[in-house]
């Protein structure tokens, strides 16, 4: 189902900041949050408990259909939820703030492609992120994470 032009700037609409984000601003922030969150993880490992895992497990979980800003907000609180296992409140802000900043360009190249799979999907790179954390297989954990912020 394709939308109009339209319909995606009444979607726009409830999508905060301008948009006005050049191209090389939107690499520079899935850069900043692979440099980021994939950091973190390297580094801080060990920090991550069942109880984590489990945490995130559930934030995998969503229903079949939702649209794009729901999307976008399942996806952060994937990465919000990692990043917080971590203990370190300063760098879950910095990346609240980067993922804030990225969400317009990611609305915006989603509705250019509306087809509901592209939201209703589950996200199985997450799953695959979690399954590789409780292997305790850290470089493929890092590997998935680095390649999931790069499809954003």
């Amino acid at each position: 189902m394709e939308m109009t032009e339209n319909e995606n700037e009444k979607m726009m609409n409830g999508c905060p900041g301008d948009g006005s984000l050049s191209e090389q601003e939107i690499l520079d922030i899935q850069r900043y949050r692979m440099v980021l969150e994939v950091g973190f993880m390297n580094r801080h490992w060990n920090r991550i408990t069942e109880e984590d895992i489990d945490a995130l497990t559930q934030v995998t979980q969503k229903p079949d259909e939702c649209d794009v800003f729901y999307h976008w907000d399942h996806n952060s609180r994937f990465h919000l939820r990692l990043m917080q296992c971590y203990g370190d409140p300063y760098a879950l802000k910095k990346l609240e703030e980067a993922l804030a900043d990225q969400q317009p360009a990611f609305v915006r190249e989603r509705l250019k492609l509306w087809k509901k799979p592209a939201f209703s999907e589950r996200p199985l790179i997450h799953e695959e992120i979690i399954d590789a954390i409780r292997d305790g297989r850290k470089l493929l954990a890092c590997k998935l994470l680095e390649a999931d912020i790069r499809t954003m």
